[in-house]
């Protein structure tokens, strides 16, 4: 019996199983779809030069035969399609047809050898030797098809050796030289053959390597998100009764922090180990960090699952062995039920984020979804989903809004602003919206470059500046600069006409940092604004402190300042403080012509506000790109 193993393994492979040999065959059917109208060419013209050299009857019955094996090839091709039927009743209709199809060519070959004539010989080893070709070239993904493909062939070759050695006229001489010349192409034909199966075993080994690799976690050997996806949408067709777990440990990055990464990898190790291993489970992944998923399956019981679920806390939370110790770790869990808490994949992995947040806020066991509470959290995380799909598809577009000199009205600069249109959720998110957004999601920057390349080629033409928001987090980010000031020289637009505008909020932590940052931004030609002057706690000491060349005062200060006498003192002392300290002073929130009059008659040097002009979306079409008002005069 070992012996016996050995050979079919030699034979079949060491990686062969039915289901693979199912998923060659639907491969190589394909292709033999693909093939049909050349094989029935070469089988029309196989047919005529048999009538030619004196065989029409031979010709009519081998061609009429080639037509019913092509009729039972598709019949035998649309059962393997047939995913519900078994495996082997699906496998053995298409391997009898693949051996069907060489054997009627074989069959034509002897009677061509049968006949004796010189051509009719000829031809009959020209058809072999396509015959073999065909086997070893297109079933060679798969060595047992391969072997069916080709056994009629090599039987055939065997008879007709066998025949021109002992039947045949043919002198002793020349039957020396047709044998040897038979026995060497088809070893030749058949060292090609065996080297192109192993090529394709080696290739299709290394495809296979390659996707497990970009569909698998490094560390813990768990699928990635994406993998985790498409897996379970296949769960999804066939099993009802399914739940997904969002799971997201607790106190792991201040062990990964006062240990060290090489605990926080046994960790992570161990817990997908305890969630691969919990009752129920049919599928894990680590999303990123220490976040995993789980698919659950269970019966129509929902206490089942909860004891399910229940059990795979325990497991996680146990304490974990490791080189400094046992170590205490917890996990928020959340979950989603298919078919009540969603109806895909993705809706039911956001559910289930959004219920491991309120557990993790809560500090609570395990929780489903639930669309009351939950809805806010929900809504969150569709957002960041629809804001990473808008991004992709252009969806997130430059919008600029004018800066004009108090006195004369003389557009100088403009504010680069984003917009979101067609977001196909129900009301198009405002900047307060989706900036935060982009901001946790680590895309400020990604956007910033998308509505700058948008609003620069109309902004180079012009003599104004362009004044652009920046974040703390963009402004410790390695390399922004960097990005930025590419960005510029790739559309001719100098360092000196951008403004960047900061908020007070670089002053919460690292502010030696932040100033170091802004002076290199100063010292290679940005201009420095404090934009929402008057809405922090700390705004008179960061006149000082900041290498500023602008202020811009708060909306709020207009607001405040039509509620009477004393209010608009402040809104002048502001002011004059600002000019005082050599510094532009820009008003925003400039609505109307008395209080663009009012804030020049205190010294302003530049106003903003919908009086001036609105945030109008940069229209761009192919070689032409429109700014949105007259980039010299504003609109009065």
């Amino acid at each position: 019996m070992r012996a016996r193993a050995k050979t079919l393994e030699k034979i079949l492979g060491q990686s062969w199983t039915i289901e693979r040999e199912l998923a060659d065959a639907l491969a190589i059917a394909k292709k033999l779809r693909d093939d049909s109208t050349s094989r029935l060419i070469s089988s029309v013209l196989a047919a005529i030069m048999i009538a030619w050299i004196g065989l029409p009857i031979v010709a009519i019955i081998w061609i009429g035969a080639v037509v019913l094996n092509e009729i039972l090839d598709r019949i035998a091709l649309r059962r393997l399609a047939q995913e519900t039927a078994p495996t082997h009743s699906r496998l053995f209709p298409y391997f009898i047809n693949i051996f069907a199809g060489p054997t009627i060519w074989c069959a034509v070959v002897m009677v061509l050898v049968w006949t004796g004539n010189g051509a009719n010989f000829f031809l009959a080893i020209a058809i072999l030797t396509g015959t073999l070709i065909h086997a070893f070239v297109f079933y060679a993904d798969s060595r047992l098809q391969t072997v069916v493909a080709a056994a009629p062939v090599l039987v055939t070759t065997s008879l007709t050796i066998a025949y021109v050695i002992t039947y045949s006229s043919i002198p002793y001489s020349e039957k020396f030289i047709i044998v040897c010349a038979m026995i060497t192409v088809t070893a030749y034909l058949m060292a090609a053959g065996v080297q192109n199966i192993r090529t394709h075993e080696a290739l299709s080994d290394l495809v296979a390597q390659t996707t497990e690799i970009a569909e698998t976690d490094p560390l813990t050997g768990l699928q990635n998100r994406r993998a985790f996806l498409q897996s379970v949408n296949t769960w999804l067709q066939s099993q009802p009764n399914t739940c997904i777990l969002f799971v997201d440990l607790d106190r792991f990055k201040p062990i990964n922090d006062e240990y060290g990464h090489a605990v926080g990898d046994q960790v992570l190790t161990v817990i997908a180990d305890r969630l691969r291993s919990s009752v129920g489970t049919r599928n894990v992944a680590r999303l990123g960090g220490d976040e995993f998923a789980v698919l659950l399956s269970f019966d129509d019981r929902e206490r089942q699952l909860e004891h399910y679920i229940a059990q795979l806390h325990v497991n996680v939370t146990a304490a974990i062995p490791s080189e400094v110790g046992n170590v205490i770790i917890g996990a928020s869990i959340g979950y989603a039920i298919f078919g009540e808490d969603g109806s895909t994949v993705s809706e039911l992995l956001v559910a289930a984020d959004a219920a491991m947040r309120r557990v993790k806020s809560d500090h609570g066991n395990p929780a489903r979804f639930d669309v009351a509470v939950d809805g806010a959290r929900l809504k969150s995380s569709a957002l960041e989903v629809a804001f990473e799909r808008a991004l992709e598809n252009g969806q997130l577009v430059a919008a600029l809004q004018p800066i004009a000199r108090a006195r004369g009205c003389e557009i100088v600069a403009y504010e680069l602003l984003a917009r979101w249109q067609n977001s196909g959720l129900g009301h198009d998110p405002s900047p307060t919206e989706f900036v935060p957004v982009a901001e946790k999601l680590g895309l400020l920057d990604r956007l910033l470059l998308t509505t700058l390349n948008q609003c620069l080629p109309s902004i180079r033409n012009s003599h104004t500046n362009l004044a652009i928001n920046i974040s703390p987090s963009q402004l410790n980010s390695d390399g922004f600069l960097d990005r930025l000031q590419a960005t510029l020289e790739s559309h001719g637009v100098p360092n000196d006409r951008i403004e960047l505008e900061i908020t007070e909020q670089i002053a919460i932590r690292n502010l030696e940092r932040n100033i170091a940052r802004l002076k290199d931004a100063k010292d290679n030609g940005f201009k420095i604004v404090l934009d929402d002057f008057g809405t922090g706690y700390s705004s008179l000491s960061m006149l000082d402190a900041l290498p500023l060349d602008k202020v811009k005062l708060d909306r709020s200060f207009v607001l405040r300042a039509r509620s009477g006498p004393r209010t608009r003192h402040v809104l002048g002392a502001t002011i004059r403080l600002v000019s005082d300290l050599d510094l532009e002073c820009c008003v925003e929130g400039i609505e109307d012509e008395a209080t663009a009059i009012l804030v020049s008659s205190y010294g302003c040097s530049l106003i903003q506000g919908y009086w001036i002009g609105c945030p109008e979306v940069v229209t761009t079409r192919p070689g032409v790109i429109s700014a949105p008002t007259d980039l010299e005069r504003p609109a009065a």
